[in-house]
């Protein structure tokens, strides 16, 4: 008897352990914190934007509405631009994962930083390529700007978007002497088609003689940056170390 009642402490012992582990580990994998998501540096707001391990859900009806694309929720899906993505409820809300939304909706990249809790999504207009030929955000572009990317039959007057580190840093226009010499008028030049941009900081305006690969004819680059200009001036720095200083 004495056996018997040993063996039943000892299992019943294990059950109660049992109760109390497995509550734990349920939470440990559905433990969600704050976490801000920004299209082009511009914030998100939605409160079913949050964080679980492994995967950054963002509030999907704040995120279509931020770029002005039109959505549904159907079954348990949240369909945009005829894509059906994996949903769930948070706060009362449809949460999405951050890459597949952004993947639906034309974004050139997710960069996540986890000390930060900030999730950045560079998203540029449709059908814009890289200046400089790649397809790596993070690749070094032109020393003290940043990378260039545009539309083809946009060029050269532009806009032209700068990208330094998968993140939106500049906006440009290129403004031949010819036409300035003559009063040419450029007006309603597009900017941003619509996608979110954050405000900006300054402008610069450089004259080049001697024009520069892409555009070689005498004219101005007027670049309105995002970001202060002793912040550019260390944007893709030569092998040397040394900083850049524009074209």
């Amino acid at each position: 008897m004495k056996v018997f009642k040993k063996k039943l402490y000892t299992v019943l012992t294990i059950l109660l352990a049992f109760c109390f582990i497995v509550p734990a580990f349920g939470a440990a994998e559905t433990v969600s914190k704050e976490v801000t998501v920004q299209i082009n540096g511009v914030d998100i707001k939605g409160s079913a934007t949050h964080w679980t391990p492994g995967k950054v859900w963002v509030d999907a009806v704040a995120y279509a509405e931020t770029l002005g694309v039109e959505y549904e929720v159907v079954d348990q899906t949240f369909v945009i631009n005829g894509q059906q993505l994996e949903m769930k409820m948070y706060d009362g809300k449809p949460a999405v994962h951050i890459r597949a939304i952004a993947d639906a909706t034309g974004a050139e990249n997710v960069d996540w930083n986890f000390q930060a809790g900030l999730a950045y999504v560079l998203d540029l207009p449709d059908g814009s390529i890289s200046l400089e030929g790649t397809t790596d955000v993070y690749a070094p572009g032109v020393p003290g700007m940043g990378q260039h990317w545009g539309l083809p039959d946009e060029l050269p007057l532009g806009p032209i978007y700068g990208v330094e580190q998968g993140k939106l840093v500049f906006i440009e226009q290129m403004v031949s002497q010819e036409d300035f010499i003559n009063g040419v008028n450029h007006v309603d030049i597009p900017g941003m088609k619509g996608l979110p941009s954050p405000p900006i900081v300054h402008t610069d305006i450089e004259y080049l003689d001697a024009g520069h690969p892409g555009f070689e004819v005498a004219h101005f680059d007027i670049h309105h940056y995002f970001v202060t200009h002793e912040e550019h001036l260390t944007f893709s720095p030569v092998e040397s170390g040394e900083v850049g200083h524009g074209h």
